[in-house]
């Protein structure tokens, strides 16, 4: 069997200090920011949720059958990365619209 090299932790991204310019400093999130910031949560949680989903059923079909162990851990291996991605990407624009917020 092939032995799998450790999970590296992820590191969260630095926090942005760049000053937001006060002449356009909005007061408040907007219905349609906040919808659409909603759309945005709901299209990563989808894609998470299924990717998960493929993982789940492959380890469940690993249990019963050896061969699928390959197939298992590429799926994990190429799955994760993009989760981590698009995390990230949603976690920086939620916090931009935050930062541009006055607190």
């Amino acid at each position: 069997m092939r032995q799998m090299s450790p999970i590296k932790p992820v590191s969260p991204p630095p926090a942005s200090s760049e000053p937001t310019p006060s002449s356009s400093v909005p007061t408040s999130i907007s219905r349609e920011e906040l919808l659409e910031m909603h759309d945005k949560f709901r299209a990563v949680k989808h894609s998470a949720c299924n990717a998960l989903a493929v993982i789940m059923a492959l380890s469940e079909m690993a249990e019963r059958n050896p061969a699928y162990v390959e197939k298992l851990t590429k799926t994990v291996l190429q799955k994760s990365p993009q989760m981590v991605t698009e995390l990230r990407a949603f976690d920086e624009e939620m916090r931009a619209l935050l930062r541009a917020l006055p607190e």
